[in-house]
C-alpha cells in the first residue's frame, strides 16, 4: 500500500474547513501520524506528522514554537 501524502489529503479533505498554512517540503511528502497543537506544550519532534491546529487562527500560532530543524 503506497503512503498517504499530504497532496492526497488535502484532495480527500480539503475545501472551506481546512487552509494549509504551510508545507516547507511540499505537498509529495508521505504523512505519518497526526499530532494536536496544543499551545501550552511544546511540540513533539514528529517528521512526518501533519500538524492539526484547529480552532487556531494563523496569527496566533507561536512563531517562536518551532526549530529550524523540526518538520514543520
Amino acid at each position: 500500500m503506497d503512503a498517504c501524502t499530504l497532496g492526497d489529503l488535502l484532495d480527500v479533505i480539503g475545501g472551506p474547513s481546512v487552509r494549509l498554512h504551510t508545507a516547507p517540503a511540499g505537498l509529495a511528502v508521505p504523512v505519518t501520524e497526526a499530532v494536536l497543537y496544543d499551545a501550552h506544550a511544546p511540540l513533539p519532534r514528529a517528521p512526518g506528522a501533519l500538524l492539526l491546529a484547529v480552532g487556531v487562527r494563523a496569527a496566533a500560532a507561536r512563531p517562536g514554537s518551532r526549530s529550524p530543524s523540526a518538520p514543520w
